[in-house]
């Protein structure tokens, strides 16, 4: 693996996100309000990593902002 991989854990009222590097050490961790601007709050944190790769727990379940 190359990079970083992001894990997003969404929920109805805030997502937590974690990045791991290719040794599967956590570097980071940062915890978003759901929001309307939840999408540019994570953008900006993970932006830092350079090439990443996102993976989202039950992306289309409770956390999915319609």
């Amino acid at each position: 693996m190359r990079g970083v991989v992001i894990g997003i854990d969404p929920h109805k009222g805030a997502h937590t996100a974690v990045a791991i590097d290719a040794n599967e050490q956590q570097l980071d961790r940062v915890l978003v309000r759901s929001a309307p601007r939840q999408l540019e709050q994570l953008l900006g944190w993970a932006a830092g990593f350079g090439e990443r790769v996102w993976a989202v727990e039950s992306a289309g379940g409770l956390g999915y902002r319609r």
